[in-house]
């Protein structure tokens, strides 16, 4: 496994990537999936990680549940590059 930085936008880009990459039918098992991977969060946490990513449940064609994401967040499942939650934290600290 390679080392990656535990921060909020990691773990959504994780999310992401584990969502576009496979079914997840539920965040116990999405939680079970980042645990396994050293993302340890709660279900209040994952809830929020999955509006933000904009994440929703769908119904597949034998009729299980999972999550996918729309084709805009889809596209990017990337890490973002050291400083990009600084520059972003003081765009909203200035709003």
């Amino acid at each position: 496994m390679i080392a990656s930085p535990r921060t909020a936008t990691a773990r959504r880009a994780r999310i992401a990537a584990l969502i576009s990459s496979r079914q997840v039918g539920s965040q116990e098992e999405l939680g079970q999936l980042l645990a396994a991977e050293g993302f340890h969060v709660t279900q209040a946490t994952l809830s929020r990680d999955l509006g933000a990513i904009g994440a929703s449940k769908a119904v597949d064609a034998d009729g299980s549940l999972h999550y996918l994401l729309t084709d805009a967040a889809a596209a990017d499942t990337t890490i973002p590059v050291a400083g990009a939650e600084a520059s972003l934290g003081g765009v909203a600290a200035g709003v």
